[in-house]
């Protein structure tokens, strides 16, 4: 364990050394001289040659010391700069140990000859310019070992590492030399000992400072500020050799290797001051990660305790959402409860729940349910039959003090609780803890849930307060549930109100239909016999108000089917033009008899063939059409349609109507879309109408995904415009329609145009209606008054077609024909029937084909469709449309 007394305070992070050591190193420097001024020591006093080894070995052992220590700094702190300048001093050392050895060896044979004594300072510069180059060169080689360029590295680090062979073999040559060869090479060497002595110290004093001021603002360390102030002996060291010393072991050349020792000491102290920091630091930092620890393990505890509440938070708020969940989409509420017991007992770890209602009879007793959550049923056995036979007043046990509060309740034992009375009849229930929460209906609470543990717990308000939002969660379920009964009620009063309305509607289209069809059909077959023109006159205009009375009563019937929501759309290929050929050839007859030009206009870029609903296209335009002949005194009405966009698969047709009528005032034109409007008053009352028409084309558009507009002006004509979109077909429903006749089949042979018609109709003006319209066509008619005449002619006689009407007394048409199906099953026989009836109400149609029935014709009946579509049938040639 690091000691606490020395971790207290945080190691000092300076990494410059004060201004003492500067002035000390400066005093160190200069001690020889202010000894030999002051007490007159001489250096060279002695056995100088002594003195010269002990330094130069001294100098020797502090280089590995500084290495020793680079090393073990460098494990501790992985800092490049001292483990590379202490190889570099090594290095150093190691040549100095070289040249005291060369010294102690060869100076001593040849001192008496005193051959080559004056060549040994020579070698001082040698080994001295080797020492410093080694210091500049690591000094570069980290400040150019920068991991950011690593390319840089590369190339530079081999140019430094040749030359420190190169300098240390030219060190070692030149020694070598100088001691042992004896020629004039000395006398060279002494010819320029200024110059030679200079090189190591101007490298120094330039290269060098430069170099270890660079390395110190990179790599801020005490070592490096170290390195930088032994350039100050470095450099008196120099000067003394230079300018001092004459002869090897004088006082300059030894005080010269007396700074060399100091030159070493100055990195070795930086190296140890590093080390101590470091250590000071490492301590610091451990004491700092322990106590970060700690706290760490605090807040990891702390973090634990509120991971564990953010669980239990989210359990209790997916407990609420699921809960929720099932409420909103649960139809039974006492699902629902058992539900949220079930739920809520696996969510907080309980082992028990329980349902008590409070029934609306007098007394108010609350009354335990059915609904129960059990984990094990041995084990609360007891406690079960108990709680079943328990019934509370308000205020007594835990559902009654709910009953009486409103509000959740807790209970920590119920075993100490005097209110809880199921505890009072056992003594071990097998529970402890409880707690229960109402649910409200109209702020009246008739339901409580209650749950028990197995311990003994102190109240949590968080499950209090998620027990009163699952309260009231069920208390929605309750109240939807309510909402919907009432609405059941209503819906199905609704319904009844809507059936008995279509029930009307039908009835009336049936009642009024069939003496309109006596009407149309009598006037029609009239005007066909030789009359007076008074005559003929008077019976067209009989014939044009039941006309339009006809159109009364279908605008009438179509707005209470959009109404109803009933009105049907089909999607059928249809060609285009040549529905609206047939729809302009009729409509011109109406024009005609105003002498007003009728024209149709299509755009050659419009598909001849689409997909969509026929008669829909065909009534809107009718609308238009006949309310442009209606309001046009005179000129013309122009029919126009042109393709709005075309896609793959889908185009949008833009139709319009335009005529020269009267016009349409601006402040009316807003309105004549709604149901039941004209233009003005007096418009409507001068030409009569429902004021229906436009309400339900517009309607009409809006299904088709269309709009419609108007654009008039009075007394100068108006214009209805309309957008729909329709279906392109594909290649087979195009062909199919280009090759469709426009027409139904009309060649019968002689046979088949005297074919014997069964006419099912108990209306005797339909009756002569029908019987004189099919005789003029040459087809032999038999009249039944009901379903059970059609019966019994059949078993008389046979017949090619029936017309049979559905609403008939006795049998009606619907039951006859489930008859005559039946009976076929047996014989394999078929009989064409068509519906001919006066319902036009939605379904009538399918109503038809569905109890057997071939063919469906609405009555009035266009005589022309009716003989198309019995000569189908004759023809064989229906294709059961």
């Amino acid at each position: 364990m690091p000691n606490k007394a020395f971790c207290k305070l945080k190691p000092q992070s300076s990494t410059q050394l004060s201004q003492a050591w500067q002035v000390g190193v400066i005093a160190l420097c200069l001690l020889p001289l202010i000894l030999k001024k002051g007490f007159y020591v001489d250096f060279s006093f002695g056995n100088s040659n002594y003195l010269h080894t002990m330094l130069e070995w001294s100098a020797f052992c502090i280089s590995l010391f500084i290495g020793v220590f680079g090393i073990i700094h460098y494990k501790l702190k992985h800092d490049k700069v001292i483990p590379l300048i202490s190889v570099a001093l090594i290095c150093a050392g190691i040549m100095d140990a070289f040249h005291i050895l060369s010294e102690s060896h060869i100076i001593p044979s040849f001192h008496e000859l005193n051959t080559f004594s004056d060549r040994l300072p020579k070698t001082w510069p040698l080994f001295r310019s080797f020492h410093a180059f080694i210091l500049i060169g690591g000094a570069w080689t980290i400040l150019l070992c920068d991991e950011s360029s690593p390319q840089q590295l590369k190339k530079v680090h081999p140019i430094i590492k040749v030359c420190f062979y190169l300098m240390g073999l030219f060190s070692l040559v030149g020694i070598l030399y100088l001691l042992l060869k004896e020629d004039n090479f000395g006398s060279f060497v002494q010819s320029i000992p200024l110059l030679f002595n200079l090189f190591p110290m101007v490298l120094i004093l330039t290269l060098g400072w430069f170099t270890f001021d660079r390395l110190y603002k990179k790599h801020p360390s005490i070592f490096s500020h170290a390195l930088l102030l032994s350039i100050i002996p470095f450099t008196i060291a120099e000067t003394a050799m230079i300018f001092g010393s004459n002869k090897p072991f004088d006082h300059y050349f030894n005080v010269a290797h007396y700074l060399k020792v100091i030159e070493y000491i100055l990195p070795l102290l930086g190296v140890c001051f590093a080390y101590i920091q470091t250590h000071q630091q490492s301590e610091w930092t451990y004491q700092q990660l322990q106590e970060t620890h700690d706290q760490l393990m605090i807040e990891v505890k702390e973090r634990e305790l509120a991971e564990q509440q953010a669980r239990r938070s989210a359990l209790l708020a997916v407990l609420v959402n699921e809960v929720s969940e099932v409420s909103s989409r649960s139809q039974s509420f006492d699902d629902a409860l058992a539900f949220c017991i079930e739920k809520t007992c696996q969510t907080i770890g309980w082992p028990v729940g329980h349902v008590y209602f409070l029934p609306d009879k007098e007394p108010k007793l609350l009354e335990p349910s059915n609904i129960w959550y059990i984990e094990n049923e041995e084990s609360f056995k007891t406690f079960k039959d108990i709680t079943m036979s328990s019934k509370y007043p308000p205020g007594n046990g835990l559902p009654g003090r709910i009953i009486s509060s409103g509000k959740p309740a807790w209970i920590v034992d119920v075993i100490q609780d005097d209110n809880f009375l199921r505890g009072k009849r056992v003594e071990n229930l097998g529970v402890q803890g409880a707690f229960g929460f109402p649910i409200k209906l109209n702020n009246k609470t008739v339901a409580v849930l209650e749950f028990f543990s197995f311990q003994s717990l102190e109240p949590d308000q968080e499950i209090l307060d998620v027990a009163e939002t699952l309260g009231e969660q069920l208390s929605n379920v309750l109240e939807r549930q309510q909402t919907q009964e009432s609405l059941k009620i209503a819906k199905e009063a609704a319904e009844s109100s809507v059936k008995a309305k279509s029930e009307f509607l039908a009835k009336m289209s049936h009642e009024i239909r069939t003496p309109m069809n006596g009407i149309l059909g009598l006037t029609e077959l009239t005007l066909e016999s030789e009359l007076s023109e008074e005559n003929r006159d008077n019976l067209k205009m009989v014939h044009h108000s039941a006309e339009s009375l006809m159109e009364i009563i279908n605008d009438i019937l179509d707005f209470s089917k959009i109404e109803a929501g009933k009105l049907e759309f089909e999607q059928i290929p249809f060609n285009l033009r040549n529905v609206l050929n047939e729809l302009i050839h009729i409509m011109k007859i109406k024009a005609d008899e105003k002498k007003l030009e009728l024209s149709l206009s299509i755009v050659p870029e419009t598909p001849s063939v689409v997909v969509g609903d026929p008669t829909r296209v065909r009534q809107i335009l009718v609308n238009l059409i006949n309310n442009a002949i209606k309001f046009t005194p005179s000129g013309y009405i122009k029919v126009c349609v042109a393709p709005a966009y075309q896609h793959i698969g889908t185009a949008e047709l833009q139709f319009s109507v335009t005529d020269t009528g009267i016009g349409i005032p601006q402040s009316s034109q807003d309105k004549i879309f709604d149901s039941f409007t004209q233009a003005e008053a007096s418009t409507e009352r001068k030409y009569a109408g429902t004021g229906l028409g436009l309400a339900i084309s517009k309607d009409l558009v809006k299904r088709m995904n269309g709009e419609i507009n108007v654009h008039s002006k009075l007394g100068k004509g108006t214009t209805f415009s309309f957008t729909a979109q329709f279906g392109i077909p594909n290649e087979d429903e195009l062909n199919a329609q280009v090759n469709k006749p426009t027409q139904l089949p009309n060649d019968l042979t002689p046979s088949q145009k005297q074919a014997s018609i069964l006419l099912a109709e108990d209306n005797r003006i339909n009756q002569k209606v029908a019987l004189q319209t099919l005789e003029k066509q040459g087809y032999q008619v038999t009249i039944a008054n009901n379903g059970e005449e059609v019966l019994e002619w059949l078993e008389k006689r046979t017949f090619s077609l029936i017309l049979m009407d559905c609403q008939m007394p006795k049998m009606d048409g619907y039951e006859a024909t489930r008859h005559i199906r039946e009976q076929e099953r047996i014989t394999g026989k078929h009989i064409p029937i068509i519906a001919l009836t006066a319902n036009a109400m939605k379904g009538a149609r399918e109503e038809s084909l569905a109890h057997g029935m071939d063919g469906y014709i609405a009555k009035p009946f266009d005589k022309q469709k009716l003989f198309h579509l019995i000569n189908s049938f004759l023809s064989g040639s229906h294709n059961g449309l």
